[in-house]
């Protein structure tokens, strides 16, 4: 498939981010609140390492407030996928259900076969500053996926995102969902550069994951009842976030990346006080365990 006929598509994977955007009075208002967050979570982490010097925590106790945060998760992806399925009348024999099983395995198989041979059509634009076309790759590669396969483009417009592993269209009168043969990330470049370096870090392990096909966006475009669905933008609102949270459990980095990210940008459709305190509270109880542990081996 040319890149051309890519846009021709409904893009499975988008979102349109917005980054400091201060003049606008909800923006304002997420950069305050997250501000005061971090604040209040900088006082916490003092009072939690007073606590393990003191032996009144205990690094378990750390622990377990991070597996508090990874059942949290579950139970928000197990409440949005009944959420989902209740609101469409979904069911594991609904086509759309099968079509998206049906994509997951043809993307393996395309991610797997000749792994290490590029696609011939590949584009990787070199409008993309170096660093941080060095550092995508390297997480695209990170989750076993071989980036000569993906096209890596510098948008048109410097706030906008857009990754893209398939499209939505019908077939008379019957939805459908296909992959894309040219799976693409299109990056603004106002973005990167508003970044801090480590905002850039989390935007790239953002980009990375974001290749992967994702069976909430996937049936939510193809399901939605109306053109302007307000459920539908909730459903992906939370998919988003939840995707995110569950990139900062994963380690120490991935938590103090996404954070730095999410505090440096406003997504004009996605952005959550409610998540950014999860994220923050995940890099505040990594960084708690790794000081602790730091200062542990030097006494």
């Amino acid at each position: 498939m040319k890149l051309s006929t890519l846009y021709m598509s409904i893009l499975l994977l988008y979102i349109s981010i917005d980054v400091f955007c201060m003049e606008d009075k909800t923006s304002s208002a997420y950069f305050i609140q997250s501000q005061a967050i971090t604040a209040q979570h900088e006082k916490k982490l003092i009072k939690y390492l007073e606590h393990l010097k003191n032996s009144l925590y205990t690094p378990k106790n750390i622990e377990q407030k991070l597996a508090k945060i990874q059942q949290k998760a579950v139970q928000i992806r197990e409440n949005m996928l009944y959420n989902l399925k209740a609101y469409y009348n979904l069911s594991d024999d609904h086509p759309v259900w099968k079509q998206y099983i049906n994509l997951v395995h043809e993307y393996k198989i395309f991610y797997e076969t000749d792994k290490h041979i590029a696609s011939p059509t590949i584009h990787h634009d070199s409008k993309i500053p170096t660093d941080f076309l060095i550092m995508l790759k390297k997480n695209i590669t990170d989750n076993d996926i071989n980036p000569k396969k993906i096209n890596l483009i510098a948008s048109k417009h410097n706030y906008n995102m857009y990754t893209s592993v398939g499209s939505y269209h019908k077939n008379n009168g019957d939805q459908c969902i296909s992959m894309d043969t040219s799976p693409f990330i299109e990056v603004g470049l106002g973005i990167i550069k508003n970044l801090s370096p480590d905002g850039k870090k989390g935007l790239s392990l953002m980009l990375a994951e974001r290749i992967r096909p994702d069976w909430i966006f996937h049936c939510v475009n193809a399901l939605k009842k109306k053109k302007n669905d307000s459920k539908a933008n909730n459903f992906r609102i939370d998919r988003t976030n939840l995707e995110l949270l569950n990139l900062a459990l994963k380690n120490q980095h991935n938590a103090q990346m996404i954070k730095a990210f999410y505090s440096q940008t406003y997504f004009s459709e996605y952005s959550s006080v409610y998540y950014y305190k999860l994220l923050s509270k995940i890099d505040l109880l990594y960084r708690t365990l790794a000081i602790f542990k730091a200062r542990t081996q030097f006494c």
